[in-house]
């Protein structure tokens, strides 16, 4: 009986801990974004009519990490986001959430007052848990000596001219290794749709990607058979 006491006692002390906690402390970030000062819109003469809600990264909601994005991009005179244009602006913590703020920039639309096009249209997107004090007394234990590779940077790769001229659209898969430094190596197009229209950009925008390393006993090692992939649509 007693024992039951003390693990019961001990529970409601781990739990008032971690719900007391300003967060998981996670490669130098603590705490949500109400903590942490995001830049403002900058939105420049546009209305926004649609503005999504981007999917929570499952590895971010696991850890309980919460955090914000900001993306630059250009709109066209009909108010719709020109896809190849999205660039990640700032970030915090980096490697969680570029992903998702990209393909919710994707699908934002605008009644563009200016009717002309808008070009380096800054937009915030905010990743916040509703319930994160669950989350963080339910969440496994993270092992300190090992971490998976996290993306350090999102490249929107180019599109080629003579696809944008002919209106082609596709997307191209990139398998590669990423290095103990966080590199990428020995990257090659393992599908594409249509076959080599996009294949020479793919791997020079997988070449410029940049991860935090995979870390084993708290050391960094190579991680092969990565893949990735890149889509081209034109706007709408």
């Amino acid at each position: 009986m007693r024992n039951r006491l003390l693990d019961t006692m001990s529970a409601i002390f781990l739990t008032a801990t971690l719900s007391g906690c300003g967060g998981i402390v996670l490669d130098g970030f603590t705490g949500s974004p109400s903590t942490v000062n995001a830049p403002p819109n900058s939105t420049r003469g546009l209305i926004v009519l649609n503005s999504p809600q981007p999917v929570y990264p499952l590895q971010a909601r696991t850890l309980g990490v919460e955090g914000w994005v900001m993306v630059a991009f250009t709109v066209d005179e009909s108010g719709t986001v020109i896809p190849d244009t999205i660039d990640i602006v700032n970030q915090q913590p980096p490697g969680y959430f570029e992903r998702a703020a990209v393909i919710a920039a994707r699908r934002m639309n605008f009644d563009n007052i200016l009717n002309r096009m808008v070009r380096d249209v800054r937009y915030v997107f905010r990743f916040e848990l509703e319930n994160r004090d669950e989350l963080l007394v339910d969440s496994p234990r993270v092992e300190p000596n090992f971490r998976e590779y996290l993306s350090a940077s999102f490249v929107t790769p180019e599109y080629p001219e003579f696809a944008r001229e002919q209106e082609i659209e596709g997307h191209a898969v990139v398998r590669f290794t990423i290095t103990e430094s966080g590199d990428v190596r020995d990257a090659v197009v393992v599908e594409a749709n249509p076959p080599r229209v996009f294949d020479v950009v793919a791997i020079r925008a997988a070449e410029r990607m940049r991860f935090q390393p995979r870390l084993v006993n708290g050391e960094p090692v190579a991680v092969e058979g990565v893949t990735h992939r890149f889509d081209w649509n034109l706007p709408r």
